[in-house]
């Protein structure tokens, strides 16, 4: 929990990059867009997920100190990166794997939705996958990136209709038309996940058959 030596919580300076560079040992690229990079790193034999932020634009500080209180709120700590779901045929070692992710991500979706807040960017590259050291699931997903997440006091408040940014193929249709939308353009998006891990299954299930 004290991975900085300054408690869980702890701010740096502009010039304190070597002082974090001896603390936290890059490792890999797991994926970036045109504001963030996200990395895997260790810390003291322990792996963590590292996000750079770049708050350019719109983009301010606050936006990127409320998507870390929105991932303490949802997620545990490390994970694994999906980069695509259709990479997930290759990761796991059968089908059954990957049909569970349908269950849990629904439950996912529906203790968020509970908590009155919207993901509003629900697709597979804002999915993550632990592999679990035991017990008879190999795998737990979870969604992340809760960069543009909005917390609300009531459902009768989340339903909006400001403009936001969205991923076209994933996005509810009201999205796309900047209408009003809630909650259930959150479910659309997660249909369209489902969708392609179906069609992964669909698929590969095909192949055992032709094998």
């Amino acid at each position: 929990m004290d991975w900085s030596g300054r408690g869980r919580h702890a701010e740096f300076g502009e010039g304190d990059d070597g002082q974090i560079a001896k603390i936290l040992t890059h490792e890999n690229i797991l994926g970036h867009s045109w504001t963030a990079v996200a990395e895997s790193v260790l810390c003291r034999r322990i792996r963590l997920a590292r996000k750079t932020i770049s708050c350019i634009g719109k983009l301010k500080r606050e936006d990127a100190v409320k998507e870390v209180e929105h991932l303490q709120k949802f997620l545990e700590s490390f994970l694994e990166f999906a980069d695509e779901l259709k990479d997930f045929s290759e990761k796991l070692s059968n089908l059954y794997d990957l049909s569970c992710f349908i269950g849990c991500l629904s439950n996912a979706m529906d203790y968020i939705h509970q908590q009155f807040t919207k993901h509003m960017d629900i697709k597979p590259k804002n999915i993550l996958i632990r592999q679990t050291p035991r017990g008879c699931n190999k795998y737990r997903v979870y969604f992340a990136d809760f960069g543009i997440s909005r917390a609300y006091k009531s459902a009768a408040e989340a339903e909006t209709d400001s403009p936001t940014p969205y991923t076209r193929m994933y996005a509810a249709p009201e999205v796309v038309d900047q209408d009003t939308r809630g909650f259930g353009a959150d479910i659309f998006s997660l249909g369209c996940v489902f969708a392609e891990i179906i069609a992964v299954l669909s698929s590969q299930r095909q192949s055992l058959i032709d094998i």
